[in-house]
């Protein structure tokens, strides 16, 4: 949770896309490139909650999540040949769309597993659509980038495409789990309503058995008492 407004969250990411943006434009270094980044990265943790080390070990995480996304779709695609001290000039039109869902995809994964370690049920159905759908979607897309009639808006088209529809199915299925949550909620605290009804009722009958007893014990004082005299 943030500790600071939506607009300065958005400013915060505003000012990160320039830190990671400008140095690879600048100097086309990886190493440079990869300092201000991870730099960057870990200083926009600190405008959500929690200490300080959960802060540098999130925003660490996050900058190794990007990394190995990034080394799956260099390799993916041939590019193994890279000296990172070096001004480096590496473009793929493909790779550049496939890399976000390959983040995509690891977050989705991820997340089923944070799922999990909260004590909720990830169904199997979840799992299949958080792997195939993305995976679906890179095969997909490169069948159109081999066309050889493709051209790069048709490419960029397609690309949003499918990563909207990709959006939009996970956004329709948690909304779904959710709905589903809360009825088995609902489910829930009306049985704990209707225990609770039938334990006030059986009390009540209880309160008015042993009031029933009381008044027949009063009631029978005076004969006891005339009997004792």
């Amino acid at each position: 949770e943030r500790i600071v407004s939506q607009k300065e969250e958005l400013l915060t990411y505003v000012g990160l896309f320039i830190v990671m943006t400008v140095p690879y434009l600048a100097f086309s270094t990886p190493m440079i490139t990869l300092a201000f980044s991870y730099t960057g990265t870990v200083l926009t943790a600190f405008i959500y909650k929690g200490g300080w080390k959960k802060k540098i070990l999130a925003g660490t995480f996050t900058y190794a999540v990007m990394a190995m996304s990034e080394c799956i779709v260099a390799l993916l695609f041939g590019y193994i040949n890279l000296d990172v001290f070096e001004s480096t000039e590496y473009y793929s039109i493909v790779g550049t769309v496939c890399l976000p869902i390959v983040q995509y995809l690891i977050v989705l994964i991820m997340r089923n597993f944070k799922n999990i370690r909260k004590g909720e049920h990830v169904p199997i159905s979840y799992w299949i659509i958080s792997i195939t759908l993305p995976v679906f979607s890179i095969c997909l897309y490169t069948l159109f980038y081999r066309q050889a009639y493709s051209e790069v808006v048709i490419l960029v088209c397609c690309a949003g495409m499918l990563f909207i529809i990709n959006i939009f199915v996970f956004y329709l299925y948690d909304h779904q789990i959710e709905n589903f949550r809360m009825r088995q909620e609902k489910e829930t605290l009306e049985l704990r309503n209707k225990y609770q009804e039938s334990q006030l009722e059986l009390m009540h009958g209880m309160v008015e058995q042993s009031s029933a007893q009381r008044h027949d014990f009063l009631k029978h004082i005076p004969k006891f008492q005339r009997l004792l005299l």
